[in-house]
C-alpha cells in the first residue's frame, strides 16, 4: 500500500511524463464538471474538480475507459473543503480499480474536491 500512496499523492508532479499532452474531459456523475485524464509513457494522470458525496462506504464516481486502467488497484486521495463545514479542508480516500472504476470513501460532509492522481499502467 505504501508504494501506491507515494505514487498517488495529491498534486504529485510528473509533468515529465506529460510533455504537452492534453487529456479528454468527460462527466460521469452530477457535480463533476472538470474530469480529465491523459496518458503518456505508461502513466495515467487524472485531474478533477467537483463534488464528492458523503459516504462511509466506497462510492463509484466514474469509470475510466479501456487503455487508461491500472492492472492492479491504485490508492490515492483528494483534498477539498465543504462550505457546510465552514471551508474546513478534508482528505478523501480514492481507489482506482483494475476494472476502471474510480471510487471514493468520504466520511466527511460532501463538498468540492480537487486533486490529481497519477498512477502507472502495468
Amino acid at each position: 500500500m505504501a508504494k501506491h500512496e507515494v505514487q498517488l499523492q495529491v498534486g504529485k508532479n510528473k509533468e515529465d511524463a506529460y510533455p504537452v499532452l492534453e487529456g479528454t474531459s468527460w462527466t460521469k456523475v452530477a457535480g463533476f464538471t472538470n474530469v480529465q485524464y491523459k496518458r503518456q509513457s505508461g502513466w495515467v494522470k487524472i485531474n478533477w474538480n467537483g463534488n464528492v458525496p458523503n459516504s462511509t462506504s466506497w462510492t463509484t464516481l466514474f469509470t475510466l475507459p479501456a487503455g487508461f486502467r491500472p492492472t492492479t488497484e491504485q490508492y490515492g486521495s483528494l483534498t477539498g473543503n465543504s462550505a457546510v463545514e465552514g471551508g474546513i479542508n478534508r482528505n478523501v480516500n480514492v481507489i482506482v480499480q483494475a476494472s476502471g472504476s474510480v471510487q471514493a470513501l468520504n466520511p466527511h460532509t460532501a463538498g468540492g474536491y480537487i486533486g490529481t492522481i497519477v498512477f502507472p499502467l502495468g
